[in-house]
């Protein structure tokens, strides 16, 4: 049996006394500074060897206000290390996509932007948007219609290029459902068919 730990990168909390500190919420931005996120996660891989816990799954693993990239590649590579796989989780069709925030040919937002016609759509046929509220604000982020070819290529493309560009990455969680239907022609057509 595998152990695991399911987190946001926002409310991981394992240096005390950090400003910017959050204990829960969805989608909230990072608040501290970006070498805590470093600190926070080797910290908890520390006590997941220790403890053998198998895998951390991260919700914000790839973030350009904490490192992005090269930060995602650290972590990853210091959890290998010890024996504990570093996992993304991830919204292939919201939450951003595979790169959660920031200027990257795989954020979904970025992706959205560009090509509006993709976004997935509400019963009255307006563009869908997943919106968060917390105490300092509120996020509003687009979602994607499943079912348009260009989103189906796009998905494919951030996979494998999510694989190509972190090699250390120990895994993904990849969340499609949980963010409502996509009321587009192309998709009632596809559900009406059962599938």
């Amino acid at each position: 049996m595998k152990r695991l730990l399911w987190n946001w990168d926002h409310s991981t909390n394992w240096c005390l006394n950090t400003i910017g500190r959050q204990n829960c919420g969805v989608a909230n931005p990072y608040t501290k500074k970006p070498d805590e996120f470093v600190h926070d996660f080797t910290r908890m891989i520390d006590f997941c060897s220790v403890n053998r816990i198998d895998a951390v799954g991260v919700v914000g693993l790839l973030r350009d206000c904490h490192g992005g990239w090269e930060t995602a590649r650290r972590i990853c590579d210091y959890g290998r290390k010890r024996g504990v796989r570093v996992y993304l989780i991830a919204g292939l069709y919201s939450y951003g996509g595979l790169y959660y925030e920031g200027d990257s040919p795989l954020s979904l937002v970025k992706f959205l932007t560009e090509n509006p016609d993709c976004m997935a759509q509400t019963l009255d046929h307006r563009p869908k948007y997943l919106q968060y509220s917390w105490p300092h604000g509120v996020k509003r982020d687009p979602s994607a219609c499943p079912s348009h070819p260009l989103v189906r290529e796009f998905v494919l493309e951030s996979l494998s290029k999510l694989f190509a560009e972190l090699p250390e990455l120990g895994g993904i969680q990849m969340e499609a459902g949980d963010s409502g239907l996509c009321c587009c022609e192309r998709c009632l057509a596809r559900r009406s068919q059962g599938g």
